[in-house]
Formats: structure tokens, sequence, C-alpha cells
């Protein structure tokens, strides 16, 4: 356990000076990375915290993001990046915090980028004096803003797997495709319910503090845009997969394409092949002295014809189409504004671009 004023003093509190409420005036932080049987006591009878909330707090496992407040007691829970684990898959990591009347206590159950950045924070910065609630408003917003690094990498690794799934729909493209899912899913629901707690705090400290109420609701905000990028990355992994399904299903075709050139090239060869290679007793052109040159001629000339077709049957098809760009996305002149001087700037923006 680690006691910190606000000063930036710290200290490492272990054993049976663990159990010893803060001494003196100001705002303690008590942060809590592992935890035992005797916390719930301890947060209780020496923090003098609410004895519902502390138990709740104290309990292992994953609890869903909430804020609750009973007499002088709240508690919020939050959920982000779990920085600390090396996996393809996003981990979502649980942050408690516990408010007091002169204590903030934080509790996680693994390392938290977040709680580092406070910490140098407070040992490298001329930080003023802070009261729990505003303590509490920065130790959140560390928290819930490393979250955007981890969309914006996951957006970064959607745009290289959307780009391989057309370009090589390797199986290894399809299990990106499939992380990428589970990573945005997992976002998605630490997030869903942390919005709404988000709300719930500008509002509450709203009340007595119309600055701490901004900042809360300036932290929901920024939350609402993380989210919305991680729902466009699921809407994207989705996208993708059908892409991948796409892809492979354009391989495989060309490959039958490419077999049924194949025969269709040897299938006039053969039947001729097949025909002289009878054995009657007699065939007439058997005689001929030029017989076997005309066959071998004649077998050329059909596999040219065939090859030639093929290749010039998609060019038949695009000329019928026109020679104007069918798929093109460039706006038409006449669509961007009515107006004479729009028309011709843009034309001559698109001369010069073109130079």
């Amino acid at each position: 356990m680690e006691v910190r004023h606000l000063d930036g003093t710290v200290r490492l509190i272990d054993g049976a000076e663990a159990k010893r409420p803060p001494v003196g005036s100001g705002v303690f932080w008590y942060d809590i990375s592992n935890t035992d049987s005797d916390l719930a006591t301890f947060l209780t009878d020496q923090l003098g915290l609410h004895p519902a909330i502390a138990v709740y707090a104290a309990e292992e496992g994953t609890h869903t993001a909430r804020f609750q407040t009973f007499a002088t007691t709240s508690l919020i829970l939050a959920h982000g990046i779990n920085y600390s684990v090396d996996s393809d898959l996003i981990e979502i990591a649980e942050l408690g915090i516990l408010m007091g009347d002169q204590v903030v206590v934080t509790m996680h159950s693994s390392p938290l980028l977040a709680i580092e950045e406070v910490k140098d924070a407070f040992e490298s910065q001329d930080l003023p004096s802070l009261t729990v609630a505003s303590l509490t408003h920065f130790i959140l917003d560390h928290f819930l803003s490393n979250i955007r690094p981890a969309v914006d990498h996951m957006s970064d690794v959607m745009d290289e797997l959307e780009e391989a799934a057309i370009d090589n729909p390797h199986p290894a493209v399809l299990e990106g495709i499939l992380r990428m899912k589970r990573s945005a899913l997992r976002v998605n629901r630490a997030m869903q319910r942390q919005l709404e707690v988000l709300h719930q705090l500008r509002n509450h400290f709203a009340i007595s503090d119309d600055e701490l109420g901004l900042a809360y609701q300036d932290l929901a905000e920024k939350a609402t845009r993380t989210f919305e990028i991680n729902t466009v990355i699921r809407e994207r992994a989705d996208s993708a997969l059908a892409i991948y399904q796409g892809s492979v299903s354009l391989k495989q075709n060309e490959t039958m394409k490419a077999l049924a050139i194949v025969a269709a090239v040897f299938l006039p060869l053969s039947l001729l092949a097949g025909i002289y290679g009878m054995n009657f007793a007699y065939i007439p052109e058997l005689e001929y002295r030029w017989g076997y040159h005309a066959i071998l001629a004649a077998m050329a000339v059909f596999g040219i014809l065939v090859t030639w077709w093929v290749w010039l049957r998609p060019k038949i098809s695009r000329w019928r189409l026109g020679h104007r760009g069918l798929y093109s996305i460039k706006v038409p002149v006449n669509l961007v504004n009515t107006g004479d001087h729009s028309v011709r700037l843009i034309s001559k923006l698109r001369r010069s671009g073109k130079k």
C-alpha cells in the first residue's frame, strides 16, 4: 500500500503501519494495488468510509462501471486499457476510486499507466493543492484519456487489415480481423455503461462546483468521441470480414477461370488428337503426304483463335460500357455551385492539377 500526501511526499506503507489512518490535515491519496481479507476493515475502521461501499469495492472480480454515494463516501468504478499485459487483444483494466472526507483511495489489481502518470505529475510538477473531488477528476481524467491511444492504434491496424483483405486474403488476415472485432467489442462493453457514469458525475459535482461539473462534462464528451470511433472500428471490422470473404471467393474464381481457359484451349486439340488416334484399319487422311502438317496447322489455328477470343472478350465488354469512368467519384463541376465564378475556379484548379 502506498500513501501519498498531496504535497508530493510519498512513502511505502506496509505491515502494521498500513493499518493506521493518515495523520495531519489535508487530503491523502491511498493507492492500493492488491486486496486482502482485511482491506474492507481498514477502509471502514481506519479511513472512516461507509461499510456498504467499502465492502463492495474490496470484493475481487470484475464490476460494472458505476457511481454510488452513501453519506460522506462515494465510489467510482471505471474501466480502461490494461497496458501492462502483452497480448494481441485489448485487455480491460478496472479502477476503483473511493472518496471520503479526507482521503482518496484508488484500487486496482494490475499496474495502471494512469496511476504512474499521476504519481509522476505530483513528483515533477508544482501542482496546486487539490480537494478530494478535484484529485478524483485528475486521476479519472488520466485513466480514461489513455483509452484513446489504444483506439487510435486499432484504427491504424484496421487500415492495414482492410488493405490486406483485398490484396492478400491470407488466413492470418482473417485472424487479425477477428481479433479486432473482439477487441472493439471489449472496449465497447467497457465504455457503454461508463458514459452514463460520467454524466452522473457531471450532474453530481455541478451542484456544488460549476467548474468541476464542466470538467466532467468535457471528460464525458471526450469519452463519447472515443466510443464513437470504436463503434466505427467495429463496423469496419465487419466490412473487412465481408471484403476478405469476397476476396477469397474472387481468388477461387480466378483459379477456376484459369483452369477453364486451359480446358477451352486444349479441348479442340484433344478432339483432333482423339479422332486421328483411333486404331481403325482404314483412315483416308493417313495416306495424305501433308496430312500430319495440316492437322498440326489446324490445331494451332484453333488454339490461337480460342486464346485471342478469351483475351479480347473483356475488352469488348469495357468498350460496350463506354469510354468514360463509370465509377469515378469526381464531383461534376455543375453540382458544386451554380455560380459561374465557382465553376470557372474549380475547372481551373482541375486543369492545373492535371499539369
